[in-house]
C-alpha cells in the first residue's frame, strides 16, 4: 500500500518589521533602531541578516552594526553617521532563511549645520621686550573656504594696533601672528585673536604680550549718576571696568557682578559707588 501525503502550505519569505525614515542634525551620535523578524518555518537563530548604505560617505557599512536579541525576537541595528557629513543615504536590510530573501528598506538624513571655524594654538603669554616675534598659526573651515574667513583682533589696547605692533598677516590658511616687529612698544596688553565666517560662527584665542618696559597708566573712566524715578538712579561709564560698591566707607566695596553701563540701582538707602580696573 502506498500513501501518498500533500500539503497545501508553501514556505513563506520572512517577515521584517518596518523602519521609519530617520532625521539627524550634522554630527550627531549614534542612534539605535530596532525591528521584528519572523518567519514560518525557521527559527529566530538560524535567520541571517544582513545591511547595506547606498552613500557610503555619509552612512558607511562599518558604521552599521546589527545585533541579534533572540529572547525578543528582534533585531537592533546601531547606527553612526560619519562626522562632518551630510546628506541622504537608503539603508536596506535583508534577512535570508536560506531558501527565500526578504528586503526592508528606509532612509536617513543628515542636515547640514555651520561648523564653527579653528585656530591652532596661540601662546596664552607673549614676551617681546625689544624684539620681534613671529607666532605662526593655521585656521580652517569645514564649510567655508580659509581664504573668506574674517581674522581679527580685540582689544582695549587700541594704541597697540594703531601703531602697528601687533598685526596679522598671510593668507588662506597660513596666517602670522607677527608682534612688536619695531621692537620699541612697552608695555603689556591683552588681546583676543578672532576667526569667523560669513554666517557668523567664530573662535578665538586670548593672548596676553609683554612688550617690555612699564606698562602705560590706565585710567579709570569717570561714573556718571542719574535719577531714574522716585527711589532710582542710573550708573553710566565709558569703557571696560568693574563697577563696586559698599554701605558703610568703613567697610571694603565689593564688586558688584556682571554689571555693565548703563547699570539700574533701586534704593532708598544710602549706597557708595565706584569704578575700578578690570585684573
Amino acid at each position: 500500500t502506498e500513501i501518498l501525503i500533500r500539503s497545501d502550505e508553501v514556505d513563506l519569505p520572512p517577515v521584517i518589521g518596518v523602519v521609519g525614515n530617520i532625521n539627524l542634525p550634522e554630527d550627531a551620535p549614534e542612534i539605535t533602531v530596532t525591528f521584528t523578524v519572523k518567519d514560518d518555518y525557521t527559527a529566530f537563530e538560524d535567520l541571517v541578516a544582513s545591511v547595506t548604505s547606498s552613500n557610503l560617505s555619509v552612512i558607511p557599512v562599518q558604521n552599521l552594526v546589527l545585533i541579534p536579541i533572540i529572547d525578543g525576537g528582534f533585531w537592533m541595528l546601531h547606527i553612526l553617521p560619519l562626522a562632518n557629513a551630510h546628506g541622504a543615504a537608503d539603508i536596506n536590510v535583508e534577512v535570508s532563511d536560506g531558501v527565500h530573501v526578504s528586503e526592508q528598506q528606509f532612509n536617513v538624513s543628515i542636515s547640514s549645520k555651520n561648523d564653527v571655524p579653528s585656530i591652532t594654538a596661540i601662546p596664552a603669554i607673549l614676551v617681546a621686550g625689544d624684539q620681534e616675534i613671529v607666532i605662526p598659526f593655521e585656521i580652517n573651515d569645514m564649510d567655508h573656504s580659509a581664504g573668506d574667513l574674517l581674522v581679527y583682533l580685540e582689544t582695549d589696547r587700541t594704541e597697540y594696533l594703531n601703531a602697528g605692533n601687533v598685526i596679522i598677516r598671510g593668507t588662506g590658511s597660513n596666517r602670522e601672528l607677527v608682534i612688536n616687529h619695531k621692537g620699541i612698544a612697552k608695555g603689556t596688553g591683552d588681546f583676543i585673536l578672532v576667526v569667523k565666517d560669513d554666517e557668523g560662527a567664530s573662535s578665538s584665542k586670548e593672548f596676553t604680550v609683554h612688550f617690555g618696559g612699564e606698562a602705560p597708566a590706565l585710567v579709570i573712566p569717570p561714573l556718571l549718576i542719574a535719577r531714574d524715578g522716585a527711589s532710582g538712579f542710573t550708573l553710566s561709564w565709558e569703557g571696560d571696568a568693574l563697577l563696586y560698591v559698599t554701605q558703610d566707607l568703613n567697610k571694603p566695596f565689593e564688586s558688584v557682578p556682571a554689571a555693565v553701563s548703563p547699570y539700574k540701582v533701586d534704593t532708598a538707602r544710602q549706597a557708595f559707588f565706584k569704578l575700578g580696573l578690570k585684573p
